[in-house]
């Protein structure tokens, strides 16, 4: 069975609210430090994909140490760097 984590709601402090309607996997993020306060931890261990607005994304692939980065991740980067 297929594991989405759902967006399910924006509070107005940006603290966004995700569930997994298949094993109730159910966190809140707060999305500057990336903290979670799991609220039910569902199948945990089980892989989740997500979803926002309907869009579902799969899991993010892992580069290696050595793997260089994508230019459009570089030019980001430099854009929060300042530069």
């Amino acid at each position: 069975m297929d594991h989405i984590l759902a967006l399910i709601a924006v509070h107005p402090t940006e603290v966004q609210e995700w569930q997994c309607a298949n094993c109730g996997y159910h966190f809140m993020l707060e999305p500057i430090t990336r903290t979670r306060l799991i609220l039910d931890s569902g199948d945990f261990s089980a892989p989740h994909d997500f979803s926002v607005g309907g869009v579902e994304a799969g899991a993010p692939k892992v580069a290696q140490d050595d793997e260089p980065l994508p230019k459009e991740f570089e030019d980001w980067i430099n854009k929060l760097e300042g530069g």
